[in-house]
């Protein structure tokens, strides 16, 4: 796109799958999953508000710093 963006963490933190999210990630409710909640901004103001769920044992619990520079699919790599 081009576009400058920023990034604002509102949430970030592990907890058992609802489940509604569990029956998404095809996974048990209960299990324990990697929720965060951004922003993301341009100059001109808000873009989007991002929630994402990540099974833990797909990924690690990721900090606010790094959910902040960098985009989910890199952390996940």
């Amino acid at each position: 796109m081009g576009l400058h963006t920023s990034v604002r963490v509102l949430e970030a933190r592990t907890m058992a799958a609802s489940a509604e999210v569990a029956d998404a990630l095809q996974i048990a409710a209960g299990d324990t999953v990697h929720k965060a909640v951004r922003v993301r901004s341009t100059r001109e103001g808000p873009l989007s508000h991002i929630t994402t769920w990540v099974p833990s044992r797909m990924a690690r619990a990721f900090t606010r710093r790094e959910l902040t520079r960098k985009p989910i699919l890199l952390l996940l790599e």
